[in-house]
């Protein structure tokens, strides 16, 4: 696929490390959220040290288990749009100033067999199929 898949670790309301750009809450514990980089340019960027984050390309969540409530069927629904929002105007005319992009973030739902008693669980052939298919 050509990406990189880094497990980004969520933070509570309660934490008081709060300078990264980026802090994500989730609806439930069993949820995790993975950045999703080029793969290529991540490569490149790992070889120079101090380089900006230019190969993250949005964000992606897994929300994989059954619960009461919970929508019955594999799916994937956007989160947030990518965008770019506008910069106000200084002086000297340049707008890009204030200007940034917000990266997209989808979520992968799903109702996979969970472990028990400490193992993994041992999916069917037909979760499998269906967990890539929405992948």
């Amino acid at each position: 696929l050509g990406l990189r898949f880094e497990r980004v670790i969520v933070k509570n309301n309660n934490s008081k490390d709060n300078d990264d750009d980026e802090i994500f809450e989730v609806w439930l514990e069993d949820v995790e959220c993975y950045a999703v980089h080029d793969l290529k340019q991540w490569e490149e960027e790992e070889k120079k040290e101090g380089e900006s984050a230019s190969s993250l390309l949005g964000y992606f969540f897994l929300d994989i288990f059954p619960r009461d409530g919970k929508y019955s069927h594999q799916c994937v629904y956007p989160l947030r749009p990518s965008y770019v929002t506008v910069g106000n105007d200084t002086n000297d005319g340049d707008s890009s100033a204030d200007s940034h992009r917000v990266l997209p973030a989808c979520v992968n739902i799903g109702n996979l067999s969970r472990g028990t008693d400490g193992k993994p669980s041992m999916l069917r052939f037909r979760e499998v199929e269906t967990f890539f298919h929405e992948f």
